[in-house]
Parts: C-alpha cells; sequence; structure tokens
C-alpha cells in the first residue's frame, strides 16, 4: 500500500488508510505520522482530523489530541467523538477532572453521547477507586513493613480503608 501511497502523494485517502493499515498493525508512531500528512493534504476534512485525534491517543500523544478535539469542536461544539476524544486526552494528561466535565456535555449530544458518558463516567469512576484502593494498599503496606511477623503482607481479611 505504502507503494501506492508514494505514487500519489495528494491521496489523502490513500494515506488516511496507510494509516490505519499501520494502526492494525499496531505501529501506532507510523499511524500518526501517515494521518498527519493525510490531514495535511485535507485540513478541513472532519473524518481526517478525527482518525489524527484518535490515533494520537493511541500514541500516547495527548496534547495533540486535545488540540485536534478543541479544533472540531470549535467547529461543532455538539460532535460527541470530538467531545470523546477530548476526555479520553485529558485523562491521559492526568486531569480527571476536566475528562468528566467532557463527558458530562457529551451526554446531552446525542443517544450516541449519552452512551459515551455513561461508559466514560463509569470508567473513570473505576480508575479513581482503583488508584484510591492501591493507595491505601501501599500506606498500609509501608507501615507495616517493620513488622517482622507480617512479612510485608497484609491479612486477607484486613480492610484496605476504615
Amino acid at each position: 500500500m505504502s507503494a501506492l501511497v508514494s505514487q500519489y502523494p495528494a491521496d489523502s485517502i490513500g494515506l488516511g488508510n496507510l494509516a490505519l493499515a499501520y494502526f492494525y498493525q499496531r505501529s501506532m508512531r507510523q499511524s500518526l505520522e501517515e494521518q498527519r500528512l493525510a490531514l495535511d493534504l485535507s485540513p478541513r476534512s472532519v473524518l481526517q482530523r478525527s482518525n489524527f485525534a484518535m490515533y494520537a491517543l493511541y500514541s500516547g500523544d495527548f496534547d495533540a489530541a486535545a488540540k485536534e478535539s478543541q479544533a472540531m469542536l470549535a467547529e461543532n461544539p455538539k460532535f460527541d467523538q470530538a467531545l470523546r476524544t477530548q476526555a479520553l486526552a485529558e485523562l491521559g494528561r492526568g486531569r480527571n477532572e476536566e475528562a468528566r466535565q467532557a463527558y458530562e456535555k457529551v451526554k446531552d449530544v446525542s443517544t450516541y453521547g449519552a452512551s459515551i458518558s455513561r461508559i466514560g463516567l463509569a470508567d473513570l469512576a473505576l480508575y479513581e477507586a482503583a488508584s484510591l484502593m492501591l493507595w491505601a494498599f501501599s500506606k498500609k503496606r509501608r507501615a507495616n513493613t517493620n513488622q517482622p511477623t507480617t512479612r510485608n503482607r497484609l491479612p486477607i481479611s484486613e480492610p484496605l480503608w476504615p
């Protein structure tokens, strides 16, 4: 496929398809690079911009994903996929409250948005609860490290929080 793209370098659809092929191979960095080329050729294309934002998420470039989702939202504030991408980018940046706000916004946009909102808010709650549980566990573990009888382990029956 890359041979075809080299023959037709101005084919944004071909570049987008090549980006998708790299995505299927789990080559996220290459996928993002090819999608950037497709977006450069068709900067007003919602499909190319949305795909770029998602590939940026997958490759761990949360700042680029947030920037692209903001650009899409500037044109259409009710674009549910852009709101979803914004929420995921904020979560990746460690901004849980901003992620929550994006999930709350998408709830009223569409039926699909309401589904995204429910799932995203549930995932966020699980993530925050797991973080709290790990913090509590590590705190109890550190408190017990000087007691040789526990062998640095908590008994199964001991609760992690009060």
